[in-house]
């Protein structure tokens, strides 16, 4: 004979916060100077509620509650070097040797940063659920087949826009874990 220990106040199915059982994303908003990232952002967003079945995604007239995400900056701040490398040569001898060398050409690195701000609401009562800050930041590096630092940036913004869409979609599920633990 087998004994499951199980907690008391689960509930099968999809865990939802009170009365909120289906949600509509709204398209994120837009304040930084890259155009297209909120786009990248909302689909993130979206595909991740309809990877979890934690609520319905709906329209909008249909939902329980409406999260609204708002872009606030795409920070960059470059940085420039010299690069040491290592250089191969030769002794009097013939002999290989190796020595560090301060590369002429400057290396240049840019961090991106990309911060949004999440609001979560319920739409029968315009009460807030879930208000949060997030950011997401990466180092481009300059490469070989990669023209400009703007090329750079073109390319690492659905990576930074997945990883935001990430921590939004997290904490707002962790609201819904809180309330199902707490009743």
């Amino acid at each position: 004979m087998f004994a499951l220990a199980a907690c008391g106040t689960y509930k099968p199915g999809a865990a939802t916060q009170g009365n909120i059982q289906s949600i509509w994303v709204a398209p994120a908003l837009n304040q930084s100077y890259m155009p297209q990232v909120a786009v990248v952002l909302s689909e993130h967003l979206r595909d991740r509620f309809m990877k979890d079945n934690l609520v319905r995604l709906v329209r909008r007239d249909a939902a329980d509650a409406t999260l609204e995400v708002t872009i606030v900056s795409l920070e960059r701040e470059g940085r420039v070097r010299g690069l040491v490398v290592p250089v191969k040569g030769e002794d009097d001898n013939g002999n290989p040797t190796y020595s560090n060398k301060t590369d002429k050409g400057l290396y240049k690195a840019v961090d991106i940063t990309l911060r949004a701000k999440a609001v979560l609401r319920d739409n029968a009562s315009d009460k807030i659920l879930f208000e949060g800050e997030f950011s997401a930041g990466t180092q481009t590096l300059p490469g070989m087949y990669i023209s400009t630092s703007a090329d750079n940036e073109r390319m690492l913004i659905p990576v930074l826009a997945r990883e935001l869409a990430r921590q939004i979609h997290d904490a707002v599920a962790l609201r819904w874990d809180e309330s199902i633990s707490h009743e």
